[in-house]
């Protein structure tokens, strides 16, 4: 299926913050995400967290969790992609990174929307 790019950036992450990539609103109907990090930035021992909240209901909930991953360096690391969908309904979505330790790194990243 093809994807569009809806936010992208590069973030210089503090260690032990959380750093906000995008905060949206999904259109009616729903649509499918991939969150994609490239994460080969990291130095052996450094681990980046990326997190994704959404409301459970539309302008009624505050955002909660749906999921995290963690990647932690190592040789050969690079490029994390994770899939997931924003609800049939409007809802909110937000999407954050923390690097846990280490050097302070740049992160480049993506929102894309599957389309199809």
């Amino acid at each position: 299926m093809p994807r569009t790019v809806a936010f992208s950036g590069t973030q210089t992450c503090t260690p032990g913050s959380t750093h906000l990539l995008q905060t949206w609103d999904v259109p009616t109907g729903g649509a499918t995400y991939v969150l994609v990090v490239d994460a080969a930035n990291l130095v052996n021992g450094e681990v980046l967290l990326a997190s994704v909240h959404r409301e459970t209901r539309a302008n009624v909930d505050a955002l909660r969790k749906l999921f995290e991953i963690g990647m932690a360096s190592h040789a050969g690391s690079g490029c994390v992609e994770t899939p997931f969908f924003g609800a049939a309904a409007l809802v909110s979505l937000q999407v954050a990174i923390s690097q846990m330790n280490g050097t302070a790194r740049d992160i480049p990243w993506a929102i894309e929307r599957v389309d199809g």
